[in-house]
This record gives C-alpha cells, sequence and structure tokens, in this order.
C-alpha cells in the first residue's frame, strides 16, 4: 500500500485528463520504478488487444486514444 507521501495530489473527480486516477498520482520516481520494464506499442482502430480466451500475462494502459472493452456470449453477441 502506498503511502501519502507517496503520492501527488490529484485533480478533482471528474477530470478526463486522468490525474483523478490513483497510478497517474504517483510520485515521478515511483511511477518510472513501476512501469520501467513497460514498452510502448501502437494499435490500429478496431484492432483486438486480446480475446476473452486469452491468458492474462499483460497489463495495458491507454496514453492516448480510447478503447473498448466487449464480453461475448457463446453465439458471438456482444
Amino acid at each position: 500500500m502506498l503511502s501519502e507521501e507517496d503520492r501527488l495530489p490529484g485533480i478533482g473527480v471528474g477530470n478526463r485528463s486522468g490525474s483523478d486516477l490513483p497510478v497517474a498520482r504517483l510520485k515521478p520516481d515511483l511511477f518510472s520504478l513501476l512501469f520501467k520494464g513497460c514498452k510502448a506499442e501502437r494499435y490500429s482502430a478496431k484492432q483486438h488487444l486480446f480475446m476473452q480466451e486469452d491468458s492474462s500475462d499483460r497489463v495495458y494502459g491507454i496514453i492516448s486514444g480510447t478503447i473498448e472493452i466487449s464480453l461475448y456470449s457463446p453465439g458471438g453477441r456482444k
């Protein structure tokens, strides 16, 4: 658990910049420590990042743009 000293003050709720998310309020040195092994990847519109049956071996963070997360029924319906 992070102490309050490890966090930067966030901007008000409803701010769409992401600064209201806990991970965005980390001090820069802790943010770097957490994400130093990560690499940036680009994805095309409508491209699937993963499917429901894929194993969980990654964590995604969105730097810019939007993402849709869908759950499909066995019949293929969203």
